[in-house]
């Protein structure tokens, strides 16, 4: 009983040695051995983000100080951002996040990330928290709005970024602004589609996918002809199985891609918008 006793009290004194001396603060550059942050910026020298992540983790979870449970946090989320996983530094920002630069940067991870949604909440958010947005985040609302399609708010924040920057810069990019929106993607309608896409091939017509419109037209027709054919014939089995059985799987096919193909087309246009916009507008914003 009395080793047993001997031993936990070691363990305990070694326990604690270990934990303060991991928890001493530090700035990231310090040379002390004994720096909290020294192994994990090892790591992330060496280009080893995801075990440099797991170890801020750690630093932040032993951390006791709100300094250096920030610090950890922000050091996790470049980690992420080094390995092209936006979504998780996001995350892990929103965990530490006060200041606008913090809702700024999880808004920039969310979109890099192709989450527009959060990103476009994150931006009300920093509506509501902040009296008002900086230049920087009404570039990327404008951006975020593009993404939904929302061109109306999408030229209004632009015009509202627009004569933000003539006051500071005298520099007057409304022009471009107006230029751009006056020649907005023409979109095709996802409910027009659905019902065009009763008729098998007009959905992918209407999409411009002439090719694929005709050939999803005639596999249809060519099922509904064996069908009907084999009926007449009176040959009901080979109806059954080689028209309707192969209608039952051409038809709600041909109805699914149909509308899919038109969700493509707009993806295209938008995109193509999209890399419009940052091509010929940003370079002419004077953001940091």
């Amino acid at each position: 009983m009395f080793r047993f006793y001997i031993i936990f009290i070691f363990l305990c004194v070694v326990v604690s040695g270990v934990r303060s001396e991991n928890l001493q603060p530090c700035n990231l550059n310090s040379s002390d051995s004994a720096c909290i942050f020294k192994k994990a910026d090892d790591l992330f020298m060496q280009q080893n983000y995801e075990l440099a992540a797991v170890e801020y983790e750690r630093c932040f979870y032993l951390s006791s100080s709100k300094e250096i449970s920030y610090k950890a946090l922000q050091q996790k989320a470049i980690c992420f951002k080094q390995t092209g996983d936006y979504s998780k530094a996001a995350a892990t920002l929103e965990r530490i996040a006060e200041d606008y630069g913090d809702y700024y940067q999880i808004a920039l991870c969310y979109y890099l990330s192709d989450n527009f949604q959060k990103s476009k909440e994150t931006i009300e958010k920093c509506r509501l928290y902040f009296d008002t947005l900086q230049e920087d985040m009404l570039l990327l609302e404008i951006l975020t709005l593009n993404e939904f399609n929302d061109y109306a708010n999408a030229e209004k924040t632009a015009q509202e970024l627009a004569l933000r920057l003539k006051s500071s810069t005298n520099k007057d990019i409304m022009p471009y602004i107006d230029k751009l929106y006056s020649d907005l993607p023409k979109l095709k309608s996802e409910k027009t589609a659905r019902i065009l896409s009763f008729v098998p091939g007009l959905a992918h017509i209407y999409a411009n996918e002439w090719g694929k419109g005709l050939t999803a037209f005639a596999i249809n027709a060519a099922a509904l002809g064996f069908g009907v054919w084999q009926v007449l014939d009176k040959c009901y089995i080979t109806a059954y199985l080689g028209g309707a059985g192969l209608l039952s799987i051409t038809y709600p096919g041909a109805m699914k891609n149909g509308v899919y193909e038109v969700r493509k087309y707009n993806y295209r246009k938008t995109l193509q918008f999209n890399q419009k916009f940052k091509q010929e507008l940003i370079p002419l914003l004077p953001l940091r």
